[in-house]
C-alpha cells in the first residue's frame, strides 16, 4: 500500500509512503506427500518463499513468509518399494542365532523378524515405505545340528601305524613296534563329530600328546550335544623283526 502525506498550511507533500503486509508462512501441498523424486512445485503457499530442497528422500525445505515473515519447516517422503535383503535364500548353520551381518530387507520393513529354529525355516515380506509396493516372498532356513559322532580313522605318524576301528563296540586297537615309548604319542585322527576330548582336554589331530600306557577313552561330541566314547588300546608288536 502506498500514500502521500500532504503538508498543512501550505506545507509541501511528503514523498511516497508505503507499507507491506507480512505474508503467511505455510508449506505447500508437497509437504507430507509421498513422492518418487524430489519436489519442485507446490513447496509453499503463495505468500511464502521456498528455500532449496535438500536430502535424497525424505526431502526437506523451509517456507518463509514474505516481508520478513516467520519460517516453517516442510518435508516430503520418498516412495520406496520393498526388496528382499541378502538374508533371503540363505541357509544358516545350526549354531547361528541371528541374521546378522545379513539383513532381511533392503529396503523395506519385514513382516516377520523371527529367526529360524534349528532345522526350520522362516518366510517374510518386505513392505515398502511411504506408499511403496511390498516385495515378493522372502525366506531363510537354518540347519539342524548333526548327530554324527564317529572316529573314522586313527593312527600315529611316529611310529607310522594305523589303528583298527571296531564300530560295533567302539574300540580302536593300535599295534606299535616293540620298544616304542607309548607315554608320549601324538595321534592323528578324523571324526564326523564337532569335538573330540580326553577328559576335559580338547584333542587336536597331529598335535595333542597323550600317554597310552593304559587304554584311553576318546569322547566324540556331536553338534547336537550327544556323544560317543571310543576306547583306544595301544599294544607293542610281539614280532621282534617289526620295523617302522
Amino acid at each position: 500500500v502506498g500514500w502521500y502525506c500532504n503538508g498543512l498550511y501550505g506545507g509541501t507533500r511528503s514523498p511516497l509512503c508505503a507499507a507491506s503486509r507480512v505474508g503467511t508462512s505455510a508449506c505447500g501441498s508437497s509437504n507430507g506427500a509421498n513422492l518418487n523424486t524430489a519436489p519442485t512445485t507446490n513447496l509453499c503457499v503463495s505468500t511464502s518463499t521456498a528455500s532449496t530442497v535438500s536430502g535424497s528422500g525424505p526431502w526437506t525445505w523451509t517456507c518463509t513468509g514474505k516481508n520478513n515473515g516467520t519460517v516453517v519447516s516442510c518435508s516430503a517422503n520418498k516412495i520406496t518399494n520393498g526388496v528382499c535383503g541378502n538374508a533371503s535364500g540363505r541357509t544358516f548353520t545350526y549354531d547361528t542365532s541371528s541374521y546378522s551381518p545379513y539383513i532381511q530387507c533392503a529396503p523395506g520393513t519385514s513382516t516377520n523378524t523371527a529367526f529360524p529354529a534349528q532345522g526350520g525355516s522362516i518366510s517374510w515380506i518386505c513392505n515398502g515405505t511411504s506408499g511403496g509396493t511390498p516385495s515378493a516372498s522372502c525366506g531363510a532356513q537354518r540347519n539342524a545340528p548333526l548327530t554324527n559322532k564317529a572316529i573314522t580313522s586313527f593312527g600315529f605318524n611316529s611310529p607310522a601305524v594305523v589303528g583298527i576301528i571296531n564300530e560295533v563296540d567302539h574300540t580302536i586297537n593300535v599295534t606299535v613296534p616293540l620298544g616304542t615309548n607309548v607315554t608320549a604319542l601324538v595321534a592323528t585322527f578324523t571324526t564326523t563329530g564337532k569335538t573330540v576330548n580326553i577328559g576335559t582336554i580338547v584333542q587336536v589331530s597331529g598335535t595333542t600328546v597323550n600317554d597310552f600306557s593304559n587304554p584311553v577313552s576318546y569322547l566324540v561330541i556331536a553338534e547336537d550335544g550327544s556323544s560317543q566314547i571310543y576306547t583306544v588300546t595301544v599294544r607293542a608288536s610281539i614280532n621282534p623283526t617289526w620295523r617302522e
